[in-house]
């Protein structure tokens, strides 16, 4: 919306692992889509160590040396971000870290054949409402919780 040639061509970008296999996997186990199919997202400059803050390539002298700052931290940072994300348990416990979609984190534990991490991640999101009972949470996201804790380990919550 700002770019204007030879005064400005930035640009923001983010790392994201995604997962056809989850979708297909929620719309077996659930009957519907789930509301996005992302397994890990991060913006570049919440990449811990990122060291060049946002690319700008309006001027032709500096694109080479822009892009090149731009490829180097994509190299360190944001290809090691990928790689890790991209496993299944790791995934949910960044989602969980980051107190959020802990049933979407629950789903990739049981993906992964980890039943007790599965449980785990839903009793976490139990210790984040407690900590943080004014939060507002994505609609629906109780009825998951208590939907998994009910389907996969027999447990009945009343939860609000």
């Amino acid at each position: 919306r700002w770019n204007a040639e030879d005064v400005s061509a930035e640009f923001y970008f983010s790392f994201s692992v995604n997962s056809n296999f989850y979708v297909k996997w929620h719309q077996k186990e659930y009957g519907s889509r789930p509301a996005n199919d992302y397994l890990a997202s991060e913006m570049y400059w919440n990449l811990r160590g990122w060291k060049y803050p946002r690319p700008n390539v309006a001027f032709k002298e500096n694109a080479e040396r822009e892009m090149l700052f731009l490829w180097v931290d994509t190299l360190d940072l944001g290809l090691p971000y990928l790689a890790k994300y991209s496993n299944l348990e790791r995934a949910a416990t960044r989602l969980v870290e980051k107190d959020w979609d802990h049933a979407k984190a629950c789903d990739l534990c049981l993906i992964a054949g980890n039943q007790e991490k599965a449980k785990w991640c839903l009793q976490k999101a139990l210790e984040c409402w407690r900590r943080q009972p004014n939060r507002s949470f994505y609609h629906g996201e109780k009825d998951d919780i208590k939907l998994r804790f009910d389907k996969y380990f027999g447990e009945k919550l009343a939860i609000e």
